[in-house]
């Protein structure tokens, strides 16, 4: 599955070898194939040193789902080394954007000569995107900021406004409360983890 935010521009990259044929005559392009729709949408990239880049626009109305896959040509022999299915997201808070962050895979896949003296293309393909959470937190910190985040959504639209215009808006976390969070979230000035500072300082105060 290869994830990628609607509100961002963002770029895909991937290692590229290829065997047979020079780096200067290899065209990659990205496809899109929205679930529900016949129409397919084509992105032209460039490969330099090895590396493929394809720049994603942000802003795309197309089916959140679908397929995507990395087409090369190569001395007018067309190569599918890559392909997966895709998930656009639009940014907001979400329990399972607090979960889903685990270790990245990689995807390697090696295309087979189909002839002798055929090209033969390999990707390796990386996802850098970051979620909330820093990948390697504990289970602990991990199971309390999602109790906390499903709490806040239990909350009524009254209750919500309440907590992020009249408690958030003037709170200032203590130096043990930032040290926490620094080592859990990737940033700290978002809803989540100011609601989570916040918590975690009235349990530590209730201990007390």
């Amino acid at each position: 599955m290869f994830k990628f935010s609607k509100n961002k521009k963002q770029t895909f990259e991937c290692k590229v070898e290829i065997e047979g044929a020079d780096y200067s005559k290899a065209r990659p392009r990205l496809i899109l194939s929205p679930y529900g729709d016949n129409k397919h949408i084509f992105f032209e990239g460039k490969i330099g040193d090895g590396t493929c880049k394809v720049v994603i626009p942000e802003g795309l109305d197309i089916a959140k789902g679908g397929d995507i896959a990395l087409e090369v040509l190569v001395d007018n022999t067309l190569f599918t080394p890559w392909h997966s299915t895709y998930e656009m997201s639009v940014e907001s808070v979400k329990v399972n954007e607090v979960a889903v962050k685990k270790n990245e895979p990689t995807v390697k896949v090696i295309e087979e000569k189909v002839q002798e003296n055929k090209p033969k293309v390999t990707v390796i393909v990386s996802k850098k995107s970051k979620g909330v959470l820093k990948e390697n937190i504990s289970s602990t910190d991990r199971k309390r900021v999602e109790e906390i985040v499903a709490s806040y959504k239990k909350q009524d639209k009254h209750g919500r406004t309440f907590i992020k215009e009249t408690i958030l808006k003037h709170y200032e976390p203590s130096a043990k409360a930032k040290k926490w969070a620094l080592s859990v979230f990737n940033k700290t000035d978002s809803l989540i983890p100011q609601l989570c500072m916040y918590a975690f300082e009235e349990r530590k105060g209730k201990k007390k």
